[in-house]
């Protein structure tokens, strides 16, 4: 996807299914046309939560600085988003889950 200009956004191999032709890619709908390293690199390190040996088969060296910005950008959100759903459990507030 990467090579042909595109992001997924919600990568995991649940998403993914190898036909005949290749892969095809399922659930598309986060999907957008970026060239943008860094959302590539950031698709990479969501890929790495359910499938850690993603980044060794894309390879680090190709990424560069950029999977060590989506990797602590990612992070990031993910240490905002439990604090924020401690906060809103000690204060009995019904949140969105994310």
């Amino acid at each position: 996807m990467h090579q042909l200009g595109w992001v997924h956004r919600d990568p995991h191999p649940g998403n993914f299914i190898r036909t005949s032709e290749g892969l095809a890619t399922l659930d598309p709908i986060k999907a957008r046309r970026s060239t943008s390293p860094y959302l590539q690199a950031y698709d990479v390190v969501l890929m790495e939560n359910s499938m850690p040996e993603a980044v060794d088969i894309y390879g680090r060296e190709e990424l560069g600085i950029y999977y060590a910005l989506a990797h602590t950008g990612h992070t990031f959100i993910r240490k905002y988003r439990f604090i924020k759903r401690s906060i809103r459990n000690a204060l009995g507030i019904r949140g969105s889950g994310k």
